[in-house]
């Protein structure tokens, strides 16, 4: 997927039609499954492309909460994702423009936030899990300050995992 016009981006959200048949909320060329996560600015939800059935996250970005600031930070994060990739952030797949959200497909990191895994697993000791998970938030923050980037809000909540512990980490949101 790539920019596409608004009429790309059509959401209808879940209720019965006449037919009885539940209608779901649909982003371009993906039936969103379910919600995964909510900010200040945007929703993130688990999508499921129609044809190849891969697996996605829509960040649904609400266009109306975004002053001139958080606009320009908005298209500053899609053009980083559009230039840089590196197997430690996470991968931007498309974006679709609708009259009331901007929405980015990513890729899908079903193994939730490292905020989340702590929460399930406790504080974290020292072990080969934690260093190797160290190691790759290193590898992808050396890859972004090497282009003269910085994150500027590495936190839990945006230090992905593609699965459990044992799984590749991903940075989130630039």
């Amino acid at each position: 997927a790539s920019s596409r016009a608004s009429s790309a981006a059509s959401s209808s959200s879940s209720s019965s039609s006449s037919s009885g048949t539940k209608r779901s909320r649909s982003v371009g060329d993906y039936d969103v499954d379910r919600k995964v996560g909510s900010g200040s600015f945007a929703k993130v939800y688990r999508a499921t492309h129609r044809r190849t059935r891969q697996v996605v996250a829509i960040k649904a970005v609400d266009k109306k909460k975004l002053n001139v600031r958080h606009q320009q930070n908005l298209a500053s994060e899609i053009k980083i994702m559009r230039r840089f990739q590196h197997w430690n952030l996470v991968r931007l797949l498309g974006t679709y423009s609708g009259p009331r959200h901007m929405y980015l497909v990513m890729e899908f990191c079903g193994g939730g936030d490292l905020a989340g895994a702590i929460a399930k697993h406790g504080p974290l000791p020292e072990s080969p899990i934690v260093e190797r998970l160290m190691a790759q938030l290193a590898a992808g923050l050396e890859f972004l300050w090497t282009r003269n980037l910085i994150h500027r809000d590495i936190k839990p909540q945006n230090i992905l995992l593609t699965g459990g512990l044992g799984a590749t980490l991903k940075i989130a949101d630039f």
